[in-house]
């Protein structure tokens, strides 16, 4: 069976948006970069995202259906979450802001991904790993994201991570 994912854009809209926040949040707090740079900065990771949407869109779904299809995962509800999400179309948008010698663009977004996925394992399930994070935070400086964790390594570390702690979670309700 072939899997055919399908992320309606009203969604990924959302996702993009909240990538954008983060990614600002993230070079204010990191405070390398003046306050005066972050606005033009934004302004090109925006102008990129739309000049070349319908592309990011595509590949999106490409890289998506390729990781179901090659780890046999069946497209249902389930297919569908918000580290899917933010992960693919995270690295959808690092590759061609990298594609397009943007290159400091591409590691603040993928650092904003990076603390997005961070989130999602701290809440609600406070599994979040600070020295992983560090570590992931490290290979992205050294643009080693790809080499260190291959296409899909990163979004299987963090969703395995996920996965365990809300198992545990439902298995500790239970005892209850």
């Amino acid at each position: 069976m072939v899997a055919r994912f399908k992320l309606e854009k009203a969604v990924y809209l959302d996702i993009l948006e909240v990538i954008r926040g983060s990614m600002r949040a993230f070079i204010k707090d990191e405070g390398k970069i003046p306050e005066s740079v972050i606005d033009p900065m934004e302004e090109q990771w925006i102008e990129l995202i739309n000049r070349n949407f319908q592309e990011i869109y595509i590949q999106t779904h490409e890289k998506v259906n390729k990781y179901l299809n090659f780890y046999n995962v069946l497209p249902d509800k389930l297919s569908s979450d918000e580290f899917k999400y933010i992960y693919f179309i995270g690295m959808t948008v690092a590759d061609k802001l990298k594609e397009e010698g943007m290159v400091d663009h591409a590691r603040y977004h993928l650092k904003a991904i990076l603390r997005l996925l961070d989130y999602r394992l701290k809440d609600p399930y406070d599994a979040y790993r600070p020295q992983l994070s560090l570590r992931i935070q490290k290979t992205i400086d050294n643009h080693k994201i790809n080499e260190h964790f291959g296409e899909f390594g990163w979004y299987l570390l963090y969703k395995c991570l996920f996965n365990a702690a809300q198992e545990k979670s439902i298995a500790h309700k239970k005892d209850e």
